[in-house]
């Protein structure tokens, strides 16, 4: 009688690591969903900026277009480390931003060829594309001025 219980017990805990096996590898074989897809692409995407190089994500060499209007080239002459989006920004920028979710600012300074104008780029992080795409915060306040209207 004992050895027949012994003998059940064991046949069950053998279906049970059995089933369990079959349901673990039933979940890591199957195709992911369209859902996971998304989601794991928004993932990769949204983490990119941890794994580049500063170099990738701001190019040695942009062209922009002059105040005068040409389009001229700028040179890359340093990168900032990254830093939170209060240290970064203007108090009335960081804190839209902030609203927003703002996670990190990554800032690089270019030059132009006369080394006349000096303009610094810069990338707000958010915590995914939802809050990136809510559109620009408002234009704070030139300092003792009122906003320019916008046509």
């Amino acid at each position: 009688m004992r050895r027949a219980a012994v003998l059940a017990f064991f046949v069950i805990g053998l279906a049970g690591v059995s089933g369990g096996g079959w349901l673990v590898y039933s979940e890591l074989a199957r195709p992911a969903t369209h859902a996971e897809v998304i989601a794991a692409g928004q993932a990769e995407v949204a983490s990119r900026w941890e794994r580049l190089a500063a170099g990738q994500i701001f190019p040695a060499i942009i062209h922009y277009a002059a105040p005068s209007g040409p389009v001229t080239t700028a040179y890359r002459v340093g990168i900032a480390p990254r830093s939170s989006c209060r240290a970064a920004l203007d108090p009335p920028l960081a804190a839209a931003l902030d609203r927003r979710g703002c996670t990190t600012v990554l800032r690089a300074s270019y030059t132009d060829a006369s080394r006349a104008f000096m303009l610094t780029a810069g990338i707000a992080v958010m915590p995914n594309a939802t809050s990136a795409q809510r559109g620009p915060p408002p234009e704070p306040a030139p300092p003792g001025g009122r906003r320019r209207q916008r046509r």
